[in-house]
C-alpha cells in the first residue's frame, strides 16, 4: 500500500526497531509516509534548542543551574506573599507550597553536593538561606 505525494512520487517506511521484534530486527510493519502534506495539529519540527542564544532579540534567557535555582527562589518568594504572582498580580501566602519549594532546594542541594561550580554553590547557599529566613518570619507573622 504505498500513496502519492503532491508531486506523484511513492515511497513506504519500514520500522526496523529491534524493540520490535523478529530475528533480524524487524517487525514486519510498514508505514505509508505522505511527505507533501502537514499532518493537522501536529506541532511544527524546530532544532532543539539548549536554552536560549545570544542573538539581539532573542529574548528567551539561557537556561542553566542558577536560573533553574532563581526561579524556585522566586516561585517560594511569590508563594510567602513577598512578590506578587504574575499571573493574578496578587500578593497571596501559601505558606504550605513555600516549605515545599524550599525542601525541594534542599534536596537539590544534597543531590549535586560536589558537583557545582563555587559560584553556583555560593548562590545556592545565600538562596536557601535567605527563603528559609523569611519563611520562619512569615510562620511567626502569621501566629
Amino acid at each position: 500500500m504505498s500513496e502519492e505525494t503532491d508531486d506523484g512520487k511513492k515511497f513506504k517506511v519500514e520500522d526496523r526497531r529491534t524493540s520490535h521484534g523478529g530475528k533480524d530486527g524487524s517487525s514486519g510493519e510498514t508505514a505509508e509516509v505522505d511527505s507533501g502534506k502537514e499532518t493537522p495539529g501536529a506541532p511544527e519540527e524546530r532544532e532543539p534548542d539548549a536554552g536560549g542564544s545570544d542573538a539581539p532579540g532573542d529574548r528567551t534567557p539561557r537556561v542553566d543551574f542558577s536560573t533553574f535555582i532563581f526561579s524556585l527562589f522566586s516561585s517560594a518568594l511569590i508563594q510567602m506573599g513577598e512578590m506578587p504572582d504574575p499571573v493574578n498580580g496578587k500578593q497571596d501566602q501559601n505558606l504550605e507550597a513555600a516549605k515545599q519549594t524550599i525542601d525541594i532546594l534542599d534536596i537539590l542541594k544534597e543531590k549535586t553536593k560536589g558537583n557545582l561550580e563555587e559560584e553556583e554553590v555560593q548562590f545556592f547557599e545565600n538562596a536557601s538561606a535567605e527563603l528559609k529566613w523569611k519563611y520562619l518570619n512569615a510562620v511567626k507573622e502569621k501566629r
